[in-house]
């Protein structure tokens, strides 16, 4: 078994539908601050799994990617799941 890593059509769905709003259930990021937010959010974790997948194959990079995967997962529903008194505070291009 190899490991290189395949980029999941899954993941790239997943991602493609939260951006529409469409992949949580009850919840509406119908507001520009929200969508800004996961915008860039998702914008920044696929920049990084592009660095990623530059480094040799190794279970480190595996490792790698899937937590990429998960702290995108976490930072999409921290905006998704936030009070609504709180603001969004959308991320810099840094």
């Amino acid at each position: 078994m190899g490991l290189e890593h395949q980029p999941r059509a899954s993941f790239d769905r997943m991602r493609e539908a939260e951006l529409k709003g469409t992949s949580m259930a009850g919840v509406d990021p119908s507001s520009p601050e929200m969508r800004a937010a996961i915008y860039n959010l998702k914008r920044i974790a696929a920049e990084f799994e592009r660095a990623l997948l530059s480094l040799p194959a190794s279970r480190e990079r595996s490792l790698a990617l899937t937590k990429n995967e998960e702290a995108s997962m976490w930072a999409t529903k921290a905006v998704l799941m936030r009070q609504p008194d709180e603001p969004h505070r959308v991320p810099k291009e840094g």
